[in-house]
């Protein structure tokens, strides 16, 4: 696993204890709240297992919280439509007017 990876995984793991936290709840509670067990719970918060979406989303609904996920582009900065095409060049779609036909 790259240090990239790990340390998404820890923020990701982080977010889930700072949303526990937040929520003011034991893992015992979260675990009566999605129908599942206090050990369930531990694994999930120590990163020993990869949660699925759909155990993120319990998880989230338990702690009173939605589940947010992201993109981000692979290389920082700029995209490649930004690197290639200023601004003004770039392609937009106008709503068609009487003009315009």
């Amino acid at each position: 696993m790259t240090a990239m990876l790990v340390f998404k995984r820890l923020t990701a793991l982080a977010a889930m204890m700072g949303a526990r936290s937040r929520a003011g709840l034991t893992q015992a509670q979260i675990a009566r709240r999605m129908k599942t067990t206090q050990t369930a719970i531990a694994r999930l918060e120590s990163g020993r297992v990869m949660p699925s979406t759909r155990t993120l989303k319990r998880f989230a609904h338990a702690t009173g919280h939605r589940l947010v996920i992201g993109f981000e582009p692979v290389n920082a900065g700029r995209s490649k439509l930004d690197r290639t095409q200023s601004p003004d060049r770039r392609s937009t779609i106008k709503p068609r007017t009487k003009e315009t036909g």
